[in-house]
């Protein structure tokens, strides 16, 4: 659903439902969704000028900065 968002240019409703994939990856555990989610948010806030969030989002992809078993 974040993809199509993103296509229509809709990246405040992406960045929600990449929000949505994140929360269901600590849930499920699973560190690919998480990567894969931490990589949509960077993408669309890069879209949107929020180089901070870009750089915060990159640095949890690049650095394998993942949640926390549960926190």
């Amino acid at each position: 659903m974040a993809h199509c968002f993103a296509k229509l240019e809709k990246y405040d409703h992406a960045i929600i439902s990449y929000k949505y994939m994140l929360a269901l990856a600590w849930t499920c555990k699973s560190q690919e969704s998480e990567i894969f989610a931490y990589q949509g948010l960077a993408r669309m806030h890069l879209y949107l000028g929020s180089i901070e969030k870009v750089k915060f989002y990159d640095a949890k992809v690049t650095y394998g900065m993942y949640e926390a078993e549960g926190s």
